[in-house]
């Protein structure tokens, strides 16, 4: 039941999930898988990574900025622990792996063609 945006009920929430739960170690096992090579995740503080990363690449965007901030809290605190099938309905389709993003991404699709 996919709907046009001018049907979309005003102030629903949504709970938006992939078609698996993935924690880091898993993103890092489909790095590993699409790129041929051994990539290892290291846990770091939240707050740090925030800091590092999201402050200093989205400082052009605020409320980006802040929105994945929260969710990295959210999520580093064990929430959005469930699958739904709530962006598969939205869409009219399946939603797409980490793995499918990664296999096709132009900047990876270069390095595993060299």
């Amino acid at each position: 039941m996919r709907r046009r945006p001018d049907e979309a009920p005003i102030g629903l929430c949504y709970a938006l999930t992939g078609p698996e739960l993935k924690d880091m170690h898993g993103i890092a096992e489909d790095f590993a898988a699409v790129l041929g090579r051994p990539v290892t995740y290291v846990p770091e503080d939240i707050e740090t990574w925030n800091e590092t990363y999201v402050d200093t690449h989205m400082s052009a965007y605020p409320h980006i900025a802040e929105h994945l901030k929260t969710l990295t809290r959210i999520i580093g605190r064990g929430g959005y622990g469930g699958l739904t099938d709530e962006l598969e309905t939205l869409l009219g389709r399946p939603p797409k792996t980490v793995r499918w993003a990664l296999e096709n991404h132009p900047r990876i699709q270069k390095l595993t063609a060299a």
